[in-house]
């Protein structure tokens, strides 16, 4: 079972039945390193993987808590308040 982060209180949420723990692992994985380094692209290099599927994970997370984790903008991303609220809970989950 996930720690806290999988049913954040904040989101009320609980990640289906089918949804693996090494998918939600990912998912915090990729939306930590993006929270932290700013951008997808710098995600991705860390990460050893694509921008488009770093892009896909946090788009598949976001949708699972139901909002908008990132910001995005040409420049970069930045956390929204429920993007603040997740990241620690993320990080504790890591």
């Amino acid at each position: 079972c996930l720690p806290a982060a999988a049913g954040h209180p904040l989101f009320g949420w609980q990640p289906a039945p089918h949804i693996r723990r090494m998918d939600m692992l990912l998912h915090f994985r990729a939306f930590v390193r993006v929270a932290e380094l700013g951008g997808f692209s710098a995600a991705a290099r860390t990460l050893n993987a694509s921008q488009p599927a770093i892009s896909r994970q946090i788009a598949d997370l976001e949708q699972r808590v139901g909002a908008r984790l990132l910001h995005r903008s040409p420049i970069g991303v930045s956390l929204t308040e429920e993007g603040r609220s997740l990241l620690g809970a993320a990080r504790a989950a890591l």
